[in-house]
């Protein structure tokens, strides 16, 4: 277990580095704009640009879903007596790397979640359109992210509960919500083409 959390905060580390590194750069391609639209995390596109890495750490935390449903329905639907050596391999792999992939949806949905509020928050007086499908994406998110917080942590008084645990599990593990972020976030998109 100890070397799946040294793993996990190494990825952390490296995360939150390239995080600064990215940010570095955002601010040293502004210097000749000019700052009408600035806040405090910067002017209008670097919110987007922040957006655009949201998008791209909950890609990189979305991968353990892909992951796991892949063994689960291997497990579910794959004949062991016509596809031996598939299942065989499905299964090694899962238990080889479900801890460390898991560290990594943790962590980089945790910086998914982060970058969508920082991104989200200066932009609340923009377009209608793009705000809502905005808050919808981001409470999806949040939603997904405290309930999966709340499972991995264990946290009391919430885990002590019998009826509690199984309403964070059900918030968590559910299709609605990620449903309902993947929705929020194409509809964010296309309005931003606009």
């Amino acid at each position: 277990m100890l070397k799946y959390r040294k793993i996990g905060i190494i990825t952390l580390i490296t995360l939150l580095i390239s995080l600064g590194i990215f940010s570095q750069v955002l601010a040293d391609d502004d210097d000749d704009d000019d700052d009408d639209d600035s806040s405090f995390f910067g002017g209008e596109d670097q919110l987007k640009e922040l957006g655009d890495l949201s998008l791209i750490f909950l890609a990189i935390g979305s991968f353990y879903i892909l992951f796991r449903r892949t063994y689960v329905y291997s497990n579910r639907y794959l004949s062991k007596e016509r596809y031996p050596e598939v299942k065989s391999f499905i299964k090694v792999n899962y238990h080889r790397f479900r801890q460390p992939v898991f560290l990594v949806h943790i962590y980089a949905s945790l910086i998914a979640s982060v970058l969508a509020i920082i991104h989200g928050i200066p932009l609340l007086d923009k377009d209608e359109g793009m705000v809502l499908s905005g808050v919808l994406a981001g409470g999806a998110m949040f939603i997904l992210s405290l309930s999966g917080f709340l499972m991995w942590r264990r946290q009391k008084p919430f885990w002590e509960n019998r009826e509690s645990r199984k309403a964070i599990r059900w918030m968590h593990r559910q299709w609605l919500f990620t449903g309902l972020t993947v929705l929020g976030l194409i509809l964010h998109l296309v309005l931003l083409e606009d």
